[in-house]
């Protein structure tokens, strides 16, 4: 490392107070924080003062570190490690977000979004998206991204309304439509993205730098910037672009005090909040999912803690909390962002089951086990970055800096020794974000200049001894300060009284200089200035000394001047310079942070895939999903034994490819049966309640999922085609912020798949039209799978379940030209006789044994509800109720209903009586017989 700057004109105290009595002895009150401090003259206590700091000092890179050996390049002082606080993770984008700012625009048929990350201060830009209603999809947007505040027009009264209806506490803040405006967002970007080159190229003087030469160095640097913009994001989405110009325009708000909004608590008055990236965003890149669906699908799943007062939750049984193994917070947070927005990319794809591939065989156990020994000592590095940038890092932020840029090194160490036949991607990304010798240049650089254990010791940034010549004569000077101020002490103490001459000290208080200290014992002397020199000044008193100045103090402050102040802001200094030599390097850590993210993402998947057994899917191009020995990832960890099922559909017209599968159904006893398999787009499930056709849907949907995600799928085999969108009717999730009834939920569910799904979409339905007449839901859910089938080419692939058995009994859904194919869940049962609730008859009932396998075919008769409801608990009486009515309903015979004891006695009385009558003939000799009958009937009512 280059030479440290001299030592400023300007040297502000800072906090230490030393004391020296006449006999020699001394006593030291060093500051605990990290800021500088002085002490009250109203107390002995330190009250807070600013830092000052000074201008950023010009580094290059070419300039070499002090020599040292690079065994001792990392030596890790000791130090005691302290549980990480909350503002070191990442619990955050918990998937899910809560500190993103997000603006939207709906402007002549396209929706334009932009949204900013604190946690890395990144400015996203998506494409417009083309959209006749901007409901479904600025819904869609707002559930994946999770903003805290979102930004509009004033007159956007259509979003504002969705934003509304949306469950959550987003906070919209409204601006003027002119802040929307293209012009303005493409001339904030440009200057915004100019600053931020600026910067960078002030960080490094030896750059190469790309200019575009005009008469105008304005102009030129203007076409520069616009050039490198339209490499990055797409300039000619002019609603998108005007949503960024909004976002800047607001951030800039924000960053400003006085321009705050009340009560925001996003931006602390000490934080700078502008972006320092810019990514883009498109919304072909990832599946479409909503947050329903994940809901349904169990992607993420909060436990909420018991204690109402801890804000922190952990992850309860979901599949992000099976694959989640991650072992550094920006590694979560980025596999977060994997399972919440799976990518369309084959390519992002290969790679990703390639490097799982490679990582969860037995050869790399031990290769995994270390890396992931390394990467646990990485933390939130964007965050420290952040902190050191804005210098108000502390030496906790230089140690985790330290130990990335140690374990850095030793995960590419690791990486090296492996033994491929071609480089994974992720070590590609690793070697070439950051070489081993920059790396070491930071270590070294740091582990030169700051002293760890002295500064936690002092509670601030110390620097090391031998590091800059006018520090140590400062440190010099102020260790030799004792016997100064006791010899100075004793020359005092002479031409005072003997009684105050015993208790006179000389004491030093940074910023306040030096004082003579005499007990209060004596007060009344001081008052008539009795005994006292006559240059005494009394400054302060406190509970136990009174302070003075005099002509031989007033020398002091002049020779000796404020000397310990003067050492911490020499301290100060040199780490502000510390900085900006490591400043050229900050783009190269952020990217290694990046590749470390991504490489525990990737081991996390894999470890997964290890211990759950899950196997590589095929990605392919063709629309179609082939799924041999299939298991719910999350049910599976539920139960002793799982029983794993076949999948099959095909998108479009339900063509498969003429290759040959390498899945054999091996439920498919017939050829017919197999060119169902091969060529259906919709599956309609039936079978007996409680035989796992709910489970079976989301199985398949979930293994999808993950397959988009990259991680592998808990199946034998598996061929997923390429799949843009997922759409639920499983569940109503009920919320009385919404005023509709339960199936007007499922409707809406079930409209947003009729109305959005295309060819390569996958649709679950499961028994939808249960909350309405059955006439009226059977015919719904015919009609919606006769709207699918004539889409053609766009139909999607379909897996629904259903108990409308009469559309299957009446041949109202059959098998089309061999699109629709019925399936069933595979039951054995047995008949069994039962007790007539309502009499002696006995009649009989089937005995069911649930094998949760699905078989080609349908079961159309009966459901089993009875049955399903004797295993539920439910009383044994009401159960052999429902099966007798059952059998009346099922033979059109007449129901009957139950009576006591006494009341049927009655009936039967009388319909004894009444027959009686009815078959006796009036005469004189039954007349009297009939008014006995008539008695008895009286007698009965």
């Amino acid at each position: 490392m280059s030479a440290p700057p001299p030592a400023p004109a300007y040297t502000a105290p800072l906090p230490s107070v030393k004391r020296m009595s006449r006999s020699g002895s001394s006593s030291r009150y060093a500051a605990s924080n990290n800021e500088a401090q002085l002490v009250s003259p109203s107390s002995e206590y330190p009250i807070k003062r600013q830092r000052i700091t000074h201008s950023p000092l010009n580094t290059h890179d070419d300039e070499q570190p002090t020599s040292i050996q690079p065994q001792s390049a990392f030596t890790m002082q000791p130090f005691t490690h302290t549980s990480v606080s909350m503002s070191d993770e990442i619990g955050m984008v918990q998937v899910s977000g809560g500190s993103s700012i997000m603006a939207l625009q709906w402007k002549g048929g396209k929706l334009g979004c932009a949204y900013y990350t604190q946690e890395y201060r990144e400015l996203h830009v998506m494409d417009d998206v083309i959209e006749r209603s901007p409901a479904d999809f600025a819904t869609q947007l707002i559930q994946e991204i999770n903003p805290r505040i979102i930004l509009l027009e004033y007159n956007a009264d259509d979003i504002l309304s969705l934003v509304q209806s949306i469950d959550g506490e987003i906070q919209v803040e409204k601006l003027q439509g002119k802040d929307f405006g293209y012009e303005h967002g493409r001339y904030s970007l440009i200057s915004w993205f100019a600053q931020i080159n600026d910067d960078n190229e002030a960080a490094s003087d030896n750059a190469t730098h790309h200019h575009v030469y005009c008469e105008d160095p304005y102009d030129g640097r203007k076409r520069k910037t616009n050039l490198q913009l339209q490499c990055m994001i797409n300039l000619d989405s002019i609603v998108s672009i005007g949503c960024a110009g909004a976002l800047l325009t607001y951030i800039d708000k924000l960053e400003d005090y006085t321009n705050r909004p009340i009560g925001n608590e996003m931006a602390p008055q000490d934080l700078a909040l502008r972006p320092v990236s810019l990514r883009s965003f498109s919304s072909n890149q990832y599946m479409h999912v909503s947050n329903i669906a994940r809901r349904v699908l169990g992607i993420f799943e909060k436990d909420v803690h018991p204690n109402t007062h801890q804000k922190r939750n952990k992850e309860s049984l979901s599949l992000f909390g099976l694959l989640n193994h991650t072992v550094t917070p920006i590694g979560q947070h980025l596999l977060q962002s994997w399972i919440q927005r799976p990518t369309l990319d084959l390519n992002v794809l290969e790679y990703r089951h390639t490097a799982i591939s490679h990582f969860s065989t037995n050869d790399t156990v031990a290769l995994v086990k270390e890396l992931r020994g390394h990467l646990k000592h990485i933390k939130n590095i964007p965050r420290m970055m952040s902190m050191i940038r804005e210098n108000r890092a502390t030496v906790h932020d230089w140690q985790q800096l330290l130990q990335f840029a140690y374990y850095s090194m030793r995960i590419q160490t690791s990486l090296a020794s492996m033994d491929l036949t071609k480089e994974l991607q992720v070590t590609q990304k690793i070697k070439s974000a950051m070489g081993t010798e920059k790396l070491r240049r930071v270590g070294s650089a740091i582990n030169d200049m700051i002293d760890f254990e002295q500064s936690r010791h002092e509670g601030r940034v110390v620097v090391k001894e031998n590091v800059d010549e006018h520090l140590d004569k400062l440190r010099e000077t102020y260790d030799n300060l004792e016997p100064v101020l006791l010899q100075v002490a004793q020359e005092i103490s002479q031409r005072m009284p003997p009684e105050l001459a015993t208790t006179c000290n000389v004491v030093y208080f940074p910023q306040l200089g030096y004082f003579v200290a005499v007990t209060r014992e004596y007060e009344q002397m001081f008052e008539y200035n009795l005994g006292l020199p006559p240059d005494f000044r009394l400054q302060f008193t406190t509970d136990a000394n009174a302070y003075f100045k005099n002509d031989r103090t007033n020398e002091l402050d002049e020779s000796l001047g404020d000397n310990h102040g003067m050492i911490i802001d020499r301290e100060i200094e040199l780490v502000q310079y510390l900085t900006e030599e490591l400043s050229t390097y900050f783009s190269d850590l952020l990217a290694m942070a990046d590749a470390c993210a991504e490489l525990d993402c990737l081991l996390s998947l894999a470890h997964a895939a290890r211990i759950h057994e899950y196997v590589r899917p095929e990605m392919t191009e063709e629309n179609k999903i082939e799924i041999h020995q299939g298991r719910h990832p999350i049910q599976e960890m539920c139960v002793d034994v799982f029983i794993a099922n076949d999948a099959y559909l095909v998108g479009g017209l339900g063509k498969a490819s003429s290759d040959v599968s390498t899945t054999h159904i091996e439920n498919s006893t017939t050829t017919q049966q197999h060119h169902e398999n091969e060529t259906a787009s919709i599956a309609l499930l039936t079978g007996a309640n409680y035989s796992g056709k709910s489970v079976y849907l989301r199985q398949v949907a979930l293994i999808v999922y993950m397959a988009h995600v990259g991680s592998f799928v808990p199946a034998s085999s598996a061929v997923i085609g390429l799949t843009d969108k997922i759409f639920t009717c499983v569940q109503t999730i009920e919320t009385v912020s919404k005023l509709v009834s339960a199936f007007a939920l499922d409707l809406q569910n079930l409209s947003q798949a009729a109305r959005d799904a295309t060819g390569r979409s996958l649709v679950i339905i499961d028994e939808f039209g249960n909350g309405t007449d059955a006439a009226d839901g059977a015919g719904l859910l015919c009609a919606t799978l006769e709207h699918f089938l004539s889409k053609g080419e766009q139909c999607p692939k379909v897996l629904a379940i259903t108990h409308f058995h009469e559309l299957l009994a009446h041949n109202i859904i059959s098998p089309t030209e061999h699109r629709i194919k019925l399936l069933t869940m595979e039951i054995l049962s047995q008949s069994c006789t039962i007790q007539s609730s309502s009499s002696q008859s006995k009649q009989q009932a089937d005995e069911v044994v649930f094998l949760y396998r699905v078989v080609p075919g349908s079961r159309a008769c009966n459901s089993y509800g009875a049955w399903c409801a004797s295993i539920a608990g439910i009383p044994t009486p009401i159960v052999q109720r429902a099966l007798e009515l059952s059998h009346l309903i099922d033979n059109n015979k007449q129901i009957r209903p139950i009576y006591s004891k006494e009341r049927q006695a009655k009936l039967d009385a009388i319909e004894d009586i009444a027959l009686k009558l009815l078959e006796s003939q009036v005469t004189n000799d039954t007349l009297e017989t009939i008014r006995q009958w008539v008695k008895d009937l009286d007698q009965v009512l």
